[in-house]
C-alpha cells in the first residue's frame, strides 16, 4: 500500500472513530459508565475549588485516590468554555442498583430535572466529547506502532484497534481509562522502536518521562515499567547505567506509592489490616476458595473486554459474547501454529507479550487483594489494546486462507458493530412506552400514593414467572417508590423475591403521568423447593425514603401451579 492510500485509510478511520464515538457519548445516558459520577465530580472540585477532592468529605468521592492529571485537563475544559458546575450534586442513585435483576441504570432520571442538573448533565457531555478527543492520537500512535512491527494488514490492525467496542465506549465517556488507551499505545510504540534501533540513554529517559506522565493519569500504566526493564535487558546501549536507572526508578515508584494506604494498585504495601500487600495477596489466594478467585476472574476479564458496557450490567447477547470468544480463540490457535512451526519468538513478540501480561499481572493482583472479581476488568487492559490487536490479527494470518477470509469477516462485524451497539446500548435505557393498544383489564387496585395497578399478565416458564403489570396514577406522585414481587405458595410462604424501581430503573414514579398506562415487565425465578401447590403474586409499593411506607396487593385472582414451574 502506497504513503498516501495509507494516509487516507487512517484518516477514514479517525473519521470512524469520532463519528461512532459521538454516537456511544449520545446513546449513553449521563452517569451510566464506570464511576462517572465520581470523576465528574473530581473534575469539578478541580475547576470550581481549585484543590483536590478528599476521601474525609461530607459526600464521599472514590475516585479521590486516581491520580489528578486526567481531572486537571477536564477541569482546564470546564473554565475555558465558562460552564457553571457551582451547584453540582451527585445524581439520585438508584436504590437498586445491582439488586436482583430489575436494575440496569446506577442513576435516577428526572423527566423534569432542575435547571442545575441540566447544566451538569451538558457539561457531561461536553467532557465526554473533549475525552473522546483526546483518544484519537492513539490511532496515530498504532498505526506507527504497527508499520514498525512490520505486521501484515497493518492498516486492518488500526482499523480493529480504533473500533474496538469497550474502546469506542470508554473513549467516549469522563473516565480516566480513556487517555490511558493513548498512553499506553503511545509507550508501545516507543519501547518497540527502542526494541528495533536500541535502547540509548534519551530514548530511555523519554520513555520514562511518558511512563510518569501516564501514571498522572492511572496507576496501572506504571506497569508498563516492566516491559520497559525486558527492553533494557535486551537492547540497551549502555546497559549498565539503564539498568541501574530503572531499578531505582521501579524502587522509588514502588516506595511512593507503597506509602498510600488503600491506594489500587499492587505495589501497595499496606491493606486494611497493616499487612503487607504480598502477604494479603498469598493469604486470601490459599484461603478456602481462594484458588477460584483466578478462573473465575479470567473469565470476567475476557466477558467484561467483549460484551460489557455501562457499569458491567448491559451485556450484548450470550450468542454474540460466544462468537466474539471464538474469534480471539481462533487467533490464539493460529499463534500456537506458528510458535510450532518456528519454534522460536521474536523478540517484538516478547515485548507484546509482556505487555499485555503486565496489565494482567496488575489487575489479578487487585482482585486477589481485595476478593472481587469486578478489578479484574476488561478496561484496564486499553494501554495494551494496541499490543493485543496485532497479536490477534498475526494469528489469524496464520491460519491460512481461512485467515485471511476470516479477518475480512472480523473487518465487516467490527463496522456493523459500531453502529448496531450505541442504539442496543440505548435501549436498555428506554422508559416503558405509553399503551396504546388494549391491555388485560382487572379490578383497579390503588395504592394510597395515588398508584393504580390497573392489569397484569401471568405466564410460567423454564422455573420461573414473567410477569407484566400495567401501572397508572391517578394524581401526581411526589416520592419515588419502588416494587417488590412476590411468589406466594398456598402455605403462605415466598418463593420467589424481586425488587425494582419501575421501567427497571428506568421510570420512577415522579416521572409518571396522570392517565397514562403504560406496562412493566419482570422475571421472577422460583426457589427448587416450592411445593406442588397453587401459587399467586404478592405486589408491594415501597417508598425509597420511608421504606414504612408501603402497601401490598395480592394477585389471586389468576393461580399458577408451583410446581410446574420449578
Amino acid at each position: 500500500m502506497s504513503t498516501r492510500a495509507a494516509l487516507i485509510a487512517v484518516l477514514t478511520i479517525l473519521l470512524l472513530r469520532w463519528g461512532i464515538g459521538i454516537d456511544y457519548s449520545l446513546s449513553v445516558p449521563a452517569w451510566e459508565a464506570y464511576d462517572e459520577p465520581g470523576h465528574f465530580s473530581y473534575a469539578v472540585t478541580l475547576a470550581n475549588l481549585a484543590r483536590l477532592p478528599t476521601t474525609e468529605e461530607a459526600t464521599q468521592n472514590p475516585e479521590a485516590i486516581q491520580p489528578p492529571l486526567y481531572y486537571a485537563l477536564m477541569a482546564v475544559m470546564l473554565r475555558i468554555s465558562g460552564t457553571d458546575t457551582s451547584g453540582f450534586q451527585l445524581p439520585d442513585r438508584n436504590p437498586q442498583f445491582y439488586a436482583n435483576n430489575g436494575s440496569v441504570n446506577y442513576a435516577l432520571h428526572r423527566s423534569q430535572p432542575s435547571a442545575s442538573a441540566e447544566r451538569d448533565e451538558t457539561a457531561l457531555h461536553f467532557l465526554r466529547l473533549f475525552t473522546l478527543l483526546m483518544t484519537l492520537p492513539a490511532v496515530a500512535f498504532a498505526y506507527r506502532l504497527f508499520r514498525l512491527l512490520g505486521a501484515q494488514h497493518f492498516v486492518l490492525c488500526t482499523f480493529l484497534f480504533a473500533l474496538w467496542p469497550q474502546a469506542l465506549f470508554n473513549g467516549a465517556m469522563v473516565t480516566n481509562d480513556a487517555l490511558t488507551l493513548t498512553l499506553g499505545t503511545l509507550i508501545t510504540w516507543l519501547l518497540a522502536r527502542a526494541l528495533r534501533v536500541g535502547m540509548s540513554l534519551r530514548e530511555g529517559m523519554m520513555i520514562l518521562l511518558v511512563i510518569g506522565i501516564g501514571a498522572m493519569v492511572k496507576l496501572n500504566l506504571l506497569l508498563m515499567l516492566i516491559p520497559f526493564g525486558v527492553v533494557i535487558v535486551l537492547k540497551a546501549r549502555r546497559r549498565g547505567v539503564l539498568i541501574v536507572g530503572a531499578v531505582v526508578v521501579g524502587i522509588v515508584s514502588m516506595i511512593v506509592l507503597g506509602s498510600v494506604p488503600g491506594i489500587l494498585l499492587p505495589f501497595n504495601n499496606l491493606s486494611a489490616k497493616g499487612e503487607s500487600m504480598l502477604i494479603a495477596i498469598w493469604r486470601n489466594l490459599t484461603s478456602d476458595g481462594g484458588w477460584m478467585l483466578v478462573p473465575d476472574g479470567l473469565r470476567y476479564l475476557v466477558h467484561s473486554s467483549v460484551g460489557l458496557f455501562g457499569w458491567g450490567n448491559v451485556a450484548l447477547p450470550a450468542w454474540a459474547q460466544g462468537l466474539i470468544v471464538g474469534l480471539l480463540a481462533l487467533a490464539v490457535i493460529g499463534g500456537v501454529r506458528w510458535l510450532f512451526v518456528r519454534r522460536q519468538i521474536p523478540q517484538q513478540t516478547i515485548l507484546l507479550i509482556m505487555i499485555v501480561a503486565a496489565q494482567i499481572v496488575g489487575g489479578m493482583a487487585l482482585m486477589l487483594f481485595y476478593q472481587t472479581i469486578h478489578l479484574l476488568n476488561g478496561r484496564y487492559l486499553l494501554p495494551a489494546l494496541s499490543a493485543i490487536c496485532v497479536m490477534l490479527v498475526s494469528g489469524w494470518v496464520e491460519l491460512g486462507r481461512r485467515g485471511e477470509r476470516l479477518i475480512g469477516v472480523v473487518v465487516v462485524g467490527v463496522l456493523l458493530a459500531g453502529f448496531v451497539i450505541p442504539p442496543y446500548i440505548a435501549g436498555f435505557y428506554q422508559r416503558p412506552p405509553a399503551m396504546i393498544d388494549s391491555y388485560p383489564i382487572r379490578t383497579p387496585r390503588e395504592f394510597q400514593s395515588g398508584v393504580r395497578l390497573v392489569g397484569y399478565t401471568i405466564e410460567g416458564l423454564d422455573r420461573a414467572v414473567f410477569i407484566t403489570l400495567y401501572w397508572s396514577i391517578s394524581r401526581p406522585v411526589t416520592d419515588d417508590y419502588f416494587v417488590r414481587i412476590e411468589v406466594i405458595g398456598a402455605n403462605g410462604n415466598g418463593y420467589g423475591l424481586f425488587d425494582s424501581i419501575p421501567g427497571h430503573g428506568n421510570h420512577p414514579t415522579t416521572n409518571w403521568i396522570v392517565g397514562e398506562i403504560f406496562g412493566d415487565d419482570y422475571r421472577l425465578p422460583i426457589r427448587s423447593d416450592a411445593p406442588a401447590s397453587q401459587g399467586h403474586i404478592r405486589v408491594t409499593m415501597i417508598a425509597v425514603k420511608n421504606p414504612k411506607d408501603r402497601v401490598s396487593f395480592d394477585l389471586i385472582d389468576a393461580p399458577f401451579d408451583l410446581q410446574v414451574l420449578r
